[in-house]
């Protein structure tokens, strides 16, 4: 098997590829141009085709086409045939390797190949149509497993077209009916669905009335999973659901949704696209003191929540906010949802740029200012202990050794340090004690201060005594040598007389 150079591939997908005979068969026609260093490839090749679901990765559709292919002068034409159920309305790529080289990009499959979808249309001794079905009950029937059944669509520009019309006739008194009725037998999901322009102003629903309800959007199942109105949004910057009060003054309300179902939805949005700016609901006020959404649990009992946000993402954010101001009346809890305290933090937590939290400390602000005393000694009375703690999963706590203090021990000594949580336990809280450390530091500074000091006392009386003893010394020395001296002249008297 030869290996190949490819500098260059050439596809005719749209130009050629479609059916291959007048009989409805599945093969499609493929023609294409090979360069072999950059030269048009002559000779026999080994073409592979595999059908893909995907332009990268993916997975393979049907069974590979493996052919010999005479090429000549760089051009070739062969016939290849994933078979009817490799084309289902997705996406599909064609994969070749010639010599076993792969060529890259996949080339999409446009659009010709699905004119094979065409067949399945049935029609009944009474004129009855079945599409997806042999047996229609309706004069259209149209039966799948497809996200839609039948989609009504115009390409006119024209300011009144329609894309699905339906009209009743009928003037009798009595009975009910629909100019188009939508009925929805599964346990979820809706009876009618319908979505709006996708440029300019459209609207998926829109429903008038002098009086009564322009559009009602009702579930009556008290126990089942439903919505009364439920809005969607494919567009990279759409909205599911997008209500507006333009009143700038009054109680109104942009979106009013309410439901008495035991496990429904008041109102629920979904934008479905998965990339661009989308909002599964989204809700505005114009007033300067008005609300731009408003959540209430009103039950006076039971855990419910106002608002509840929620992200899959790992990077994502169950609730952001921007500007302004933040205010939370209640206990906040952060990895818990059973906070003791104002501010209750499960985990680690970060200050980014380091510090500790500020808190006013204007003297403007002050009376009463003595200075600290005493300090180091009060600090050296605290001990430091490692333990771990009993059940930490119940009181929010981590597990493993850990390193503090025993809070009835700290109680002692700093009584203003030791507070009780709703739960009943003693906590401990370090306030004022960058102040302590300072003036334990100062404590420690005087008593240097006063040794080295003292030392230098000491210091100065031994090079007293020093210079003492130098002094007595060399008076020692001076009068030894005099000693030696008058001992040698004696000496030498001595040895003349004899």
């Amino acid at each position: 098997m030869r290996t190949l150079r490819i500098v260059a591939w050439i596809v005719a997908i749209t130009a050629s590829a479609g059916i291959a005979n007048a009989g409805g068969g599945t093969a499609l026609t493929y023609q294409g141009r090979l360069l072999d260093a950059g030269e048009p490839a002559n000779g026999l090749f080994e073409f592979e085709f595999g059908l893909w679901d995907a332009a990268n990765g993916g997975n393979p559709i049907g069974v590979p086409q493996v052919l010999n292919v005479d090429v000549a002068d760089g051009l070739f034409t062969v016939q290849i045939d994933f078979g009817a159920d490799a084309f289902d309305n997705a996406d599909r790529w064609l994969e070749i390797v010639v010599d076993a080289v792969t060529l890259t990009p996949r080339q999409l499959i446009t659009c010709a190949p699905y004119s094979i979808q065409t067949r399945g249309i049935f029609v009944d001794q009474d004129q009855k149509v079945g599409i997806g079905t042999t047996s229609p009950s309706w004069p259209l029937h149209v039966s799948t497993t497809t996200l839609q059944a039948v989609l009504g669509e115009t390409d006119s520009t024209s300011g009144s077209a329609v894309g699905v019309y339906g009209r009743v006739n009928s003037t009798s008194p009595g009975g009910f009916s629909a100019a188009v009725r939508g009925e929805n037998r599964g346990t979820a999901g809706l009876g009618i669905g319908v979505w709006g322009s996708q440029n300019g102003i459209g609207w998926g629903v829109y429903g008038t009335t002098v009086s009564g309800i322009g559009v009602l959007g009702e579930a009556t199942n008290p126990i089942a999973v439903n919505c009364g109105v439920l809005g969607r949004s494919a567009g990279n910057s759409g909205r599911g659901v997008f209500g507006e009060a333009i009143a700038t003054s009054g109680l109104n309300y942009g979106v009013s949704g309410k439901s008495q179902s035991t496990s429904g939805r008041g109102v629920f949005g979904e934008a479905t696209a998965e990339s661009g700016s989308t909002y599964g609901g989204r809700f505005e006020s114009h007033s300067n003191t008005g609300v731009g959404m408003f959540g209430w649990a009103a039950a006076t009992s039971g855990l419910n929540y106002g608002v509840w946000g929620r992200t899959s993402s790992p990077n994502g954010f169950a609730g952001y906010f921007t500007g302004g101001q933040n205010y939370f009346q209640g206990r906040v809890g952060i990895g818990t949802n059973s906070p003791g305290w104002l501010l209750e933090v499960n985990g680690s937590a970060a200050k980014p740029g380091g510090g500790s939290w500020s808190n006013s400390s204007d003297r403007r602000l002050k009376k009463n200012i003595k200075d600290l005393d005493g300090v180091l000694d009060r600090l050296l009375t605290l001990r430091g202990v490692t333990f771990e703690y009993n059940d930490p999963e119940a009181i929010n706590e981590l597990e493993g050794e850990r390193i503090g203090m025993i809070a009835q021990e700290v109680e002692k000594v700093f009584p203003d340090w030791v507070n009780i949580n709703s739960r009943g336990h003693k906590t401990v809280t370090f306030r004022g004690f960058e102040a302590l450390t300072v003036e334990a530091l100062r404590d420690l500074r005087t008593e240097k201060d006063r040794e080295f000091a003292n030392h230098d006392k000491r210091l100065t009386a031994v090079a007293r005594d020093n210079h003492e003893l130098r002094t007595r010394n060399a008076d020692l020395e001076s009068r030894l040598s005099q000693l030696e001296a008058l001992v040698a002249q004696l000496a030498t008297q001595q040895g003349i007389e004899q």
